[in-house]
């Protein structure tokens, strides 16, 4: 991946970052923006993963993404444990 492409990435992370309240619980995004959106490290992301408090789809043999619907979940359950 060169440099162009990091930053056209950076962007569209950035893009749905600001979107993601109004995208539908059925909805889907990709690992990218998961990482961004609990605001962690892709280790911390596969150990949510294992512990099944992430829930991959997997639509293809390389494409996974996350249901908006869970990760919404998830990140009221943090808030909460936060508190």
């Amino acid at each position: 991946m060169n440099n162009t492409e990091t930053k056209s990435n950076k962007s569209e992370v950035k893009d749905l970052l600001h979107k993601f309240d109004a995208l539908p619980d059925a909805a889907h995004v990709r690992f990218e923006e998961v990482k961004a959106l609990l605001a962690c490290s892709r280790t911390t992301a596969y150990r949510l993963i294992k512990s099944g408090a992430l829930k991959p789809k997997k639509f293809s043999t390389r494409a996974v993404a996350f249901n908006v619907g869970d990760l919404r979940e998830l990140i009221a359950k943090s808030q909460i444990n936060k508190a």
